[in-house]
């Protein structure tokens, strides 16, 4: 099993090393394809970006001139994103749940 890449993990590493470590993070996620995992979850990356705002700010944006292309999806994505605490959890499950069954009746 691979091990999971941590913000001690980070920590640990020069500053040189997490300059090239970001850029790699950023190009894996604004740029590989939907059936490549990237090789850090979003939840240690937002981690690793607040506590250095500094770094994020030096290295750029990986996303291309102009933003992201727009897509439209056929069916609503209901993602867990921006769910960090056990509050945004519940809010989350009854929203998915309610969904489940309004379509299980269609």
């Amino acid at each position: 099993m691979k091990r999971v890449f941590t913000v001690e993990d980070f920590d640990a590493i020069s500053r040189s090393e997490k300059l090239e470590w970001l850029k790699n993070a950023q190009d894996a996620y604004y740029n590989t394809t939907d059936d490549v995992t990237p090789f850090i979850d979003d939840y240690t990356y937002d981690q690793i970006a607040n506590k250095y705002p500094e770094l994020i700010t030096s290295i750029g944006s990986a996303i291309p001139d102009g933003g992201l292309p727009k897509i439209k999806h056929k069916k609503k994505l209901y993602s867990m994103d921006n769910v960090y605490t056990d509050e945004d959890l519940m809010k989350w499950v009854d929203k998915t749940i309610k969904l489940a069954k309004k379509l299980s009746s269609e």
